[in-house]
């Protein structure tokens, strides 16, 4: 497997990461007897614990360690790193902790209970015929270029899986985001202070937002002489984008919350 099968498989990897999230969600809201959609940002935990069935643990990991996923005595378990913000170049550790968590999620999934999710399928690594509790994450906070094609495809479906739709229609942020991308260049301050608005109100780590717009094709990233920039990718402006793929739409939007909260 090379880069170049996470690019051909990027969509099918975003509709896993959104039916996997809207699975559980409906789950849980049948479950609570919900009728409106919560933020993810507010249940996530339960949806991995409660929904999932895994132990969610928040400990102390190797500094270069995010989250983990281990077998103990037949137990799955998702450690969280409490140390991780005190890594470096992190600023919202809460961010990054939803982020790894749905990461962890989907470890639980295709290693543990070893479901049929194409195209993670062919990548799976499994548990063999071990009787040892292996962690099942090599990813680490290095750059991710020097993770594995699998920990990478694991990441794209974890980032479809964190950031909804269904939240992101409920930030007026994104939309200004949107339209100011549209203009096209360098989208300076106002691009970054919306950036931050939205990945606070979603609850995600800006750093996994900005990867997320990026491989939508709304912007792209830049660092030149230590600067970094935010630019723009110029297309007719249409008001919101539904960036979930469409076979994975009906499920999202179908539990969206009726009425929106501006910000």
């Amino acid at each position: 497997m090379t880069p170049n099968w996470l690019f051909q498989n990027r969509i099918a990897l975003w509709r896993l990461g959104v039916e996997h999230r809207e699975a559980l969600l409906a789950q849980y809201m049948v479950f609570y007897g919900l009728t409106e959609r919560p933020p993810l940002k507010s249940i996530y935990r339960e949806l991995l614990s409660e929904i999932q069935g895994a132990r969610l643990i928040y400990a102390p990991l190797p500094m270069d360690r995010y989250a983990q996923t281990e077998v103990v005595n037949g137990r799955t378990e998702i450690t969280i790193n409490t140390l991780i913000g005190r890594m470096p170049g992190i600023k919202d550790h809460h961010g990054v902790e939803h982020v790894a968590g749905w990461h962890e999620s989907f470890h639980v999934a295709v290693d543990v209970e070893r479901r049929d999710l194409p195209p993670l399928t062919y990548l799976t690594r499994g548990l063999g015929g071990s009787t040892s509790s292996p962690l099942l994450c090599d990813a680490n906070q290095n750059d991710q270029r020097g993770w594995t094609v699998r920990e990478r495809a694991i990441e794209t479906a974890a980032l479809a899986a964190a950031i909804a739709d269904a939240d992101l229609r409920r930030t007026l942020s994104y939309l200004n985001f949107l339209q100011l991308a549209s203009w096209g260049g360098d989208m300076g301050a106002p691009g970054w202070q919306f950036l931050e608005s939205i990945a606070g109100r979603i609850g995600v780590n800006r750093t996994a937002l900005r990867r997320y717009l990026e491989q939508h094709g709304i912007c792209r990233f830049s660092a030149v002489d230590g600067k970094n920039r935010l630019i723009g990718i110029s297309q007719p402006f249409r008001g919101f984008v539904c960036l979930e793929p469409e076979s994975a739409l009906t499920k999202s939007i179908a539990l969206q919350t009726p009425s929106a909260t501006r910000s």
